[in-house]
């Protein structure tokens, strides 16, 4: 039965929110920070090292999901056994599914704030741990991400919160206004169009800076000028933001 499941849960990486088109080249790496690790120290490391645990957290947008993603892409690539899972969509699957990854390599798990919203978080709690030390036993790897830091996840398990700190705990930046124009302007051209800086601008002046919030937006832009046979400017946008808060 968890043979299956896990097989299913390989086999449907787009149910689980998992987009075939994120990859470390098109990760826009954020300038460094003087304080703790630089965007791209994380993303040599993730890129490179083999180590067995790695924690990373920051601000919801600024590109976790899109590097956890492009590790498990990359890991598949080479031909390795690896899975994403994020927490919130797997929830109903019960924490059992957990315990069905001891032949994956790379054990990928976004979102784990979500934790904290499962009736049942005490059992989650005790299969993360139980993950962990089947990884620690089986010389594999996971890589988790959250919003915070470890310490200051609302956990009932003192010992989980002790296993993620058996790696480095990584702060992710987010971008400036600067660098979500180069990464819209580039998700842009991945889709097939270009963007103007102008319209580029009013969309960062005229919502939400969440890029993941700018780039749903992004995409419905690009739709409705399909169907409209609209060029994406500042007035059209304009028009479709004001109709769509309306």
């Amino acid at each position: 039965m968890k043979s299956t499941l896990v097989n299913s849960l390989k086999q449907l990486p787009l149910a689980l929110g998992q987009r075939e088109d994120r990859s470390f080249d098109n990760f826009i790496i954020a300038s460094d920070s003087e304080q703790g690790h630089s965007n791209r120290e994380i993303v040599t490391t993730l890129r490179q090292s083999q180590l067995p645990f790695i924690y990373i957290w920051g601000e919801r947008g600024c590109g976790k999901s899109h590097l956890l993603q492009a590790l498990s892409r990359e890991a598949n690539r080479q031909s390795q056994s690896a899975i994403y899972l994020p927490l919130p969509e797997i929830i109903e699957m019960g924490a059992s599914v957990l315990s069905g990854l001891d032949d994956m390599t790379l054990v990928v798990i976004d979102d784990l704030d979500a934790i904290n919203t499962i009736d049942d978080q005490r059992e989650w709690e005790e299969a993360l741990f139980g993950l962990y030390n089947q990884v620690r036993d089986m010389g594999s790897h996971i890589v988790v991400a959250a919003n915070s830091p470890p310490d200051d996840l609302s956990l009932q398990l003192p010992d989980l919160i002790s296993r993620f700190h058996w790696g480095p705990i990584f702060q992710l930046q987010m971008l400036s206004d600067e660098e979500k124009l180069v990464a819209l302007k580039q998700r842009a051209h991945e889709r097939g169009f270009e963007l103007p800086d102008g319209t580029v601008n009013y969309l960062l002046r005229h919502g939400s800076r969440d890029l993941h919030h700018l780039f749903r937006i992004l995409d419905e832009l690009d739709n409705a000028s399909l169907v409209e046979q609209r060029k994406l400017t500042i007035p059209f946008v304009k028009a479709h933001i004001n109709k769509a808060s309306g």
